[in-house]
């Protein structure tokens, strides 16, 4: 089963015999715990004690490693990009299956979370975000009855990727911001530093605790003899989870971009209490290929900029950052460099001696990178810029005798190679 329903006690009774009955027969049942669900709202004693379909269903389907080292994010002191992540995941409330999942704000009005937590349609229906249940002493179903978001339009579901994007009423992302996707992939390595954020509490030890938004520090890990079916595609980690917080984002300490979909726990048992030995996430790189190719409407979206946000590239030491990096370039002059470092800038000094026309083009890989061009003035003021999510930005046009700069930068911290031509 996908998804854990919540059970009258009559319910829960066949399923305790049903369940001993297969466990006389074969101790296989050990591990046949399903891959990938959801948690429901609230869970009985009854069923915590007895270690019933719980443990084969949402539940189980994610870990805690260990002792639970999450933290409520709560007066949590954790730099600008960190809180402004935080801001963006939320709770989202399922009555269609009576359960619960994590999903986090991908644009103004979209929002992400796992297929298995929306496979059809229908299962959207009266779905709803909360991006404030956050205080440690809320109630169990307190999230109900504060700010809220109807998303109930099921924009793309797909099971391979256990990716599913919904459309929100109310456009919050205005009032809570969103994630930055990473669109590349990397090859990570044993030993970096991740962050999970989701909504849970340790419903094992305590089944009237309320799912409030935590934070899960961690480190990648190297996939080992994972017990619950894995996928080569996944990446590996020992944040700590437990069902519902299916649809977290994975984020990469160093960029504080999403590297990752949660979705699954491993090393998990009918005993183990919600305790495994990792858990695993559906690279971001995979979903974004995805988009762009399947949902190229849903991936403009994601990776358009908004003009009211786009800040002027400029500072005062651009002549400095030329002597330091980019140097002159003059017409007809054509050059291929790195943005080698996160949040670089290189800047380059053009001296125009005729009234004339002029272009300038950037040349890159949109499936590996997004850069923006910008030109600015003598006095480092920005006159022109080309912020397109293809492979060329261009600009063009009649320019005045005088000095200008041209401004290379990559969106959203976007490294790699490029070409730059004036013309």
């Amino acid at each position: 089963m996908r998804m854990l329903r919540l059970r009258n006690e009559s319910e829960t009774f066949k399923n305790l015999l049903f369940l001993q009955a297969l466990l006389a027969l074969s101790l296989l049942l050990l591990v046949s715990c399903n891959n990938n669900s959801s948690a429901p709202q609230n869970l009985s004693s009854e069923e915590l004690s007895n270690n019933t379909n719980v443990a084969s269903g949402a539940v189980e389907s994610k870990a805690i490693v260990g002792s639970i080292d999450w933290l409520s994010v709560m007066n949590l002191n954790k730099s600008n990009n960190v809180q402004n992540n935080i801001r963006a995941v939320g709770l989202i409330d399922i009555p269609s299956m009576d359960s619960r999942c994590t999903a986090f704000l991908i644009s103004e009005d979209m929002i992400m979370t796992n297929w298995h937590c929306f496979p059809n349609a229908s299962d959207a229906v009266g779905a709803r975000v909360y991006f404030d249940f956050v205080s440690a002493d809320s109630g169990s179903t307190a999230y109900k009855s504060g700010n809220s978001f109807l998303c109930q339009q099921l924009l793309l579901t797909y099971e391979e990727l256990d990716v599913a994007v919904l459309k929100c009423e109310g456009n919050p992302g205005r009032i809570y911001g969103k994630v930055s996707l990473e669109g590349d992939r990397v090859e990570r390595s044993v030993g970096e530093d991740i962050y999970v954020v989701h909504q849970n509490c340790d419903y094992y030890n305590d089944s009237e605790c309320a799912p409030t938004k935590k934070y899960s520090a961690g480190k990648v890990m190297d996939k080992g003899d994972a017990s619950a079916p894995a996928r080569d595609m996944d990446l590996f980690y020992d944040a700590d989870t437990l069902g519902g917080s299916s649809g977290s984002p994975v984020f990469s300490s160093s960029s504080n971009q999403v590297i990752a979909l949660h979705h699954n726990g491993h090393g998990l048992s009918a005993w183990s209490n919600g305790r495994g030995n990792r858990n695993s996430g559906v690279p971001m790189s995979l979903i974004v290929t995805y988009l762009k190719n399947n949902y190229p409407s849903i991936y403009a979206t994601v990776f358009t900029r908004s003009t009211t946000t786009t800040t002027t590239p400029t500072t005062p030491t651009v002549v400095d950052q030329v002597n330091a990096h980019g140097g002159f370039l003059n017409r007809n002059s054509k050059l291929s460099t790195t943005l080698s470092t996160l949040n670089d800038t290189h800047y380059y000094r053009v001296n125009v001696t005729t009234k004339g026309n002029i272009k300038f083009t950037l040349n890159y890989d949109s499936n590996k990178r997004d850069f923006d061009l910008y030109i600015l003035n003598d006095a480092q003021k920005m006159i022109a810029k080309s912020e397109s999510s293809g492979n060329v930005d261009e600009i063009k046009g009649e320019i005045a005798e005088g000095t200008y700069y041209i401004v290379v930068r990559g969106y959203r911290g976007a490294t790699g190679d490029y070409t730059l031509a004036v013309e």
